[in-house]
């Protein structure tokens, strides 16, 4: 099992989606921001599951995507 570290960046990222999704949905919003971290909690028990982060080239940083 490995570690999830949540960067500040990446909470604001978060943050982000949510506040522009709930302008029309909050429930919606809600919805795709747990989606996207539940996808993430899955690495903890997986942690190839993800794609290698091509720029950075480093078998150990991985990368999910979560739909649009």
């Amino acid at each position: 099992m490995v570690k999830i570290v949540w960067t500040e960046m990446s909470i604001e990222d978060l943050t982000a989606i949510f506040e522009y999704i709930s302008e029309d949905s909050i429930r919606y919003a809600t919805i795709t921001v747990d989606k996207i971290y539940l996808r993430a909690q899955v690495i903890s028990d997986n942690p190839y599951i993800g794609r290698m982060v091509p720029e950075v080239n480093e078998k150990l940083l991985r990368e999910m995507i979560s739909d649009n």
